[in-house]
């Protein structure tokens, strides 16, 4: 008998860890300094081209160290955007050179490729 009422007692504590380590968290409260992204309205003009204007054209730009790769125009942008995306995301060598993109910069980047790469 008092084998059988530890086991209802184990199994009870079990079954109330699994439920406490099955709750929904918020994000926000998890990750308090992660700032969500607007990903509404992401437009070449509004949001891509701003994000290459202030990071790439010094050197990928006229008269850049790297001017044999320009990433200053839409059709360069979206001729070269596989490239830019997956150095955006090197683990070993990211670009731009003095510090990787926010992310939020990244996932919008990403969205417009995926959307199309529209001259918006």
């Amino acid at each position: 008998m008092r084998t059988s009422k530890s086991i209802v007692i184990l199994f009870f504590c079990v079954c109330m860890i699994c439920i406490a380590s099955c709750t929904y968290n918020k994000e926000e409260l998890l990750y308090p300094n992660v700032t969500s992204c607007d990903t509404t309205d992401i437009s070449f003009a509004a949001k891509i081209n701003p994000i290459f204007v202030n990071n790439c054209i010094t050197c990928h730009g006229p008269g850049g160290s790297e001017e044999g790769y320009q990433l200053n125009t839409y059709n360069l942008i979206n001729s070269e955007s596989a490239i830019a995306y997956e150095r955006m995301n090197d683990a070993l060598d990211p670009m731009p050179p003095t510090g990787r993109l926010d992310p939020c910069e990244i996932n919008a980047f990403k969205i417009w490729i995926d959307n199309g790469k529209l001259n918006n």
